[in-house]
């Protein structure tokens, strides 16, 4: 009944007290007891009252800011909640490190999510991938291919051979970077630089004195605007020295490729090709810096399995990258200079070599170098070849690119 109603009821009624007429009232409204009487009322039915527990994760949840579910740790020590809290606030600050670094897409921003959440954050195999690009290092998906070939001793048996994943440098190793090791090193000294000399061919190998890493293949001081060729006159000990300070430069294992794992990313991996373009005979940018026509002396001895009618358009080294790449990004497999490789050079290593990522002899006197240079001829430009070398030595057509493991 409502108020109103009561109202008009009221109104039209004539009670009669039940004890005679009401005296002593001073006037006012009726006042109504409850049946029972005029003991204490009956508390209403209990409400729950709400978790204020309950009631801060619901709120984090809402927001989902780390503002948020720090408050939540905060303002409740030991509350139900707190994994959750902790594992969302975790999340969201990984979350903005990441973001951080691919935004400025810096090496530094890259290695401080590294250092913080890797081995198990979950975007530390991004973190590789992206720290080898800046590098310049290309992803070599290993494989099982026939290593070797028929044409020379040392290169049989053909033989199967499986490589793991690994990195190869996009590019050959700069003059430029070659500085920045030694403007880094400054006690450090080529081997070149320690005695003086390094070797240049013309029709017989011969000493070049003063020649170093800041010379160009005709011995003469690269300008600044030639530091984007390979660096030449350098050994396999000065390659091992530039590998470890860059490893400790960037906290990554940078290394040599073995000549297993050169011969497959120059190759083009399975197919095994003739030359890193391919197996066809080189044409404008599909090629490189080779022995090609511009090459050919006067009496023409010497030169008979040079490219033919081919022109790379340069006569000593090519800035890095002047060619296509092939088939896995690689430029300059095939050409420009050799390089070295890790491994320790044995002409019978093939018929007793491991089938899984061999790595060479476990000594020697020389080391291996792969892929011919800008004064090459086509046999000896083929990724199967294996030029040898002692480990202090350093010439005019010899360089080298970083590997490193996956």
């Amino acid at each position: 009944m409502s108020f109103a109603e009561l109202q008009l009821n009221l109104s039209d009624a004539t009670p009669t007290p039940r004890w005679g007429e009401f005296s002593g009232h001073l006037g006012g409204g009726f006042v109504f007891v409850p049946k029972q009487g005029c003991g204490a009322a009956a508390p209403p039915p209990a409400i729950p009252a709400r978790d204020p527990d309950a009631a801060a994760i619901g709120n984090a949840r809402l927001q989902n800011t780390e503002d948020a579910w720090q408050r939540y740790l905060d303002t409740w020590p030991r509350g139900h909640y707190r994994k959750e809290a902790q594992d969302n606030l975790d999340q969201l600050q990984e979350d903005r490190v990441w973001q951080a670094a691919e935004i400025t897409k810096t090496a530094a921003a890259y290695q401080n999510y590294q250092a913080i959440y890797c081995p198990g954050g979950r975007f530390c195999a991004e973190i590789t991938q992206r720290l080898a690009e800046l590098d310049q290092l290309v992803f070599i998906k290993g494989g099982t291919f026939p290593m070797g070939s028929t044409e020379r001793d040392d290169e049989k048996p053909v033989h199967s051979v499986t490589v793991a994943d690994f990195y190869l440098a996009k590019y050959e190793v700069t003059v430029a970077e070659f500085q920045a090791f030694i403007e880094a090193n400054p006690a450090y000294q080529t081997d070149a630089e320690k005695e003086g000399y390094s070797w240049k061919y013309t029709d017989k190998w011969e000493q070049m004195t003063g020649i170093n890493w800041r010379h160009d293949a005709a011995g003469e001081l690269r300008p600044p605007t030639d530091f984007n060729h390979p660096v030449l006159h350098v050994s396999w000990n000065d390659a091992m020295a530039y590998c470890a300070w860059r490893s400790k430069k960037t906290g990554q294992n940078y290394r040599l490729p073995t000549e297993a794992e050169w011969e497959y990313a120059a190759g083009n991996g399975t197919r095994h090709t003739k030359y890193s373009w391919g197996n066809a005979a080189p044409s404008g940018k599909n090629g490189g810096n080779v022995a090609d026509e511009s090459k050919r002396p006067a009496d023409g001895v010497g030169w008979a399995t040079k490219f033919d009618g081919f022109n790379d358009g340069y006569w000593f080294t090519a800035p890095v990258g002047s060619y296509n790449p092939n088939d896995f990004g690689l430029y300059d497999m095939t050409g420009n200079v050799w390089e070295w490789c890790s491994d320790w050079y044995s002409a019978d290593y093939y018929k007793n070599s491991p089938s899984v990522n061999p790595s060479g002899p476990a000594s020697g006197s020389d080391r291996v170098a792969r892929g011919g240079s800008w004064s090459n001829v086509s046999q000896n430009c083929r990724p199967a070849n294996r030029y040898v070398s002692a480990p202090g030595n350093r010439y005019d057509v010899v360089g080298f690119r970083l590997a490193r493991t996956k």
